[in-house]
């Protein structure tokens, strides 16, 4: 009975932190939970016209910070996949 206690306890929590959208949460906190975090084992130009998320998101850093950021193999790419645009595919909502 103790474990099942200490169980619906943790589980309340996170149906907490849902009903309120993370409003009891730090930013950094929050973006920890809902992102995702990839390591790109190659260059970026070795992926091609590979779509991915990793490759997208990696491709909008490049045009934003500038092609010499991405140029290296052993990228780290953190990104949130967003619910919108409905339909879309998933790497273009990355």
């Amino acid at each position: 009975e103790e474990c099942y206690d200490s169980v619906a306890e943790i589980a309340n929590h996170w149906i907490d932190v849902l009903d309120t959208q993370g409003e009891s949460l730090e930013t950094d906190e929050l973006v920890d939970l809902i992102s995702e975090n990839r390591n790109m084992s190659r260059q970026l130009d070795d992926y091609g016209d590979q779509k991915g998320t990793s490759q997208t998101t990696a491709r909008r850093l490049g045009e934003f910070l500038g092609a010499d950021i991405i140029k290296d193999k052993g990228l780290n790419c953190k990104f949130i996949i967003a619910e919108q645009p409905y339909g879309a595919p998933v790497t273009e909502r990355a």
